[in-house]
């Protein structure tokens, strides 16, 4: 007796939808169910350029350090959607030539809402078109070079941007965000080379990480009234979190209300240097903080005595704190 297949006659817009949720690799495989489903993945509105959604492909196809740009740059060829949501590129562990400028302004042009790209130290050297950037609302670019014009353009021209991640880039050195934007959620971490952070007038901006920001590193947060929470780490040849929040304009440190403080790379000698700095600021006061948390690199950090001491004179600093957690990470 065989069995009626309904899935086939839904209409094209769910099954492309049901595709969309699936890896490169099996969204592929389903051309081949039957005439109907054979140009369907080439629909997909979620493209995940990951070594999990390639799956099986990359032990089957990859005989050169081309094979995998070839796939990237077939399946990108072969779309024939006017729109995606997603474009996700993260092969940097593969050790292979990319063309991410143009898988870049591929997305673009497919009006994609959220672009993640992590290829591994590569350098964008031509600005995009700004056709697409004023659909973009998370776009996350970490270990790509680019120069301050480069991303004052991306920036200027999202105006529903709400996401953005910049980390692992030596080149940038001067950020400004400033004047009324949708950003609700901002990470500007590793940034070897920043001189200057302006971020000003950012009425919509919630949370704000910020790794190892440099010494020279000059700051400057103005008019954030959403601000709620900050995720600081630091190590000894960046500015320390006492110097950050010490620097921050009274009305903005008394929004926080989640605090996540981040430690690495400290020896005896520079924790107790943390310890009188902090005690030196014993003026610090957070009066709306709910939550606190110590993440601690216990492969880099050995003398708790000196961090269980730092931990209790931040805890003495908030005066409505509701919880502490604790990570003594990996």
């Amino acid at each position: 007796m065989m069995h009626e297949d309904r899935i086939t006659d839904l209409p094209s817009d769910i099954l492309v939808s049901i595709i969309s949720r699936l890896t490169i690799h099996e969204a592929t495989s389903t051309s081949i169910l039957s005439s109907r489903w054979r140009h369907l993945h080439a629909y997909n509105t979620h493209l995940n350029f990951t070594k999990y959604a390639i799956g099986e492909m990359d032990r089957i196809i990859y005989r050169s350090q081309y094979d995998l740009d070839r796939v990237v740059n077939h399946v990108l060829n072969s779309h024939r959607g006017s729109r995606i949501k997603e474009f996700t590129f993260d092969l940097h562990r593969c050790g292979v030539f990319y063309e991410i400028e143009r898988y870049f302004e591929f997305a673009l042009t497919r009006k994609a809402e959220m672009i993640h790209i992590s290829p591994g130290r590569l350098t964008f050297r031509r600005l995009p078109d700004r056709n697409g950037l004023e659909c973009l609302k998370d776009l996350s670019l970490i270990s790509i070079e680019m120069s301050d014009q480069y991303f004052q353009f991306v920036v200027s021209n999202c105006p529903i941007l709400e996401c953005l991640t910049v980390k692992n880039c030596s080149k940038l050195e001067n950020v400004a965000i400033v004047g009324p934007s949708k950003l609700k959620r901002l990470n500007l971490s590793f940034l070897s080379g920043i001189r200057s952070m302006v971020i000003r007038n950012a009425i919509s901006l919630v949370s704000l990480t910020c790794f190892e920001c440099r010494r020279e590193c000059s700051v400057q947060l103005s008019n954030i009234p959403k601000l709620t929470k900050l995720n600081l780490r630091d190590s000894r040849y960046s500015r320390t979190q006492v110097e950050f929040i010490s620097q921050m304009p009274y009305c903005i440190r008394d929004q926080l209300q989640l605090l996540r403080l981040s430690y690495a790379y400290y020896s005896s000698s520079d924790l107790c240097k943390l310890n009188l700095e902090l005690l030196n600021n014993s003026w610090l006061q957070f009066v709306n903080m709910k939550y606190l948390e110590l993440v601690i690199d216990k492969t880099t950090i050995h003398d708790y005595y000196y961090v269980s001491r730092y931990a209790c004179r931040w805890v003495a600093a908030f005066c409505t704190l509701e919880d502490v957690g604790h990570d003594w990470g990996s």
